[in-house]
Order: C-alpha cells, then sequence, then structure tokens
C-alpha cells in the first residue's frame, strides 16, 4: 500500500493595501472566492485576536 501523500497547494496574489482576501480551503486545494463569497464565507465567524483571552469571573 502507498504513503499517503500531502498536497500543499498555495496561490499567488499580487495583495494591494487595504484590500481583503477571500480563499476557500479544501483537501488538496485552494482557490480564491469573490469579495461577495468571502463575505457570506465568514459571515457567521469571530475574528480572531492576538490579544491574551480575558479572565472572566464566575
Amino acid at each position: 500500500m502507498p504513503f499517503p501523500v500531502r498536497i500543499y497547494p498555495t496561490e499567488t496574489i499580487r495583495a494591494e493595501p487595504g484590500r481583503t482576501y477571500y480563499f476557500r480551503v479544501t483537501p488538496g486545494r485552494i482557490s480564491r472566492a469573490s469579495e461577495a463569497e468571502g463575505r457570506e464565507l465568514v459571515v457567521d465567524t469571530k475574528p480572531v485576536s492576538n490579544e491574551p483571552a480575558q479572565d472572566v469571573a464566575r
């Protein structure tokens, strides 16, 4: 039985300052999404912060 092969896809873009870029990532594939598709894909997500988590008093 052959060893499993991992594919690490890449996408090269010419980024512009101030723009947001969206990508759809599936096993073995990455594809750029339009701005409208991207906003729809992330509508139910929340931003990630680099700040330490705050302790919540219970």
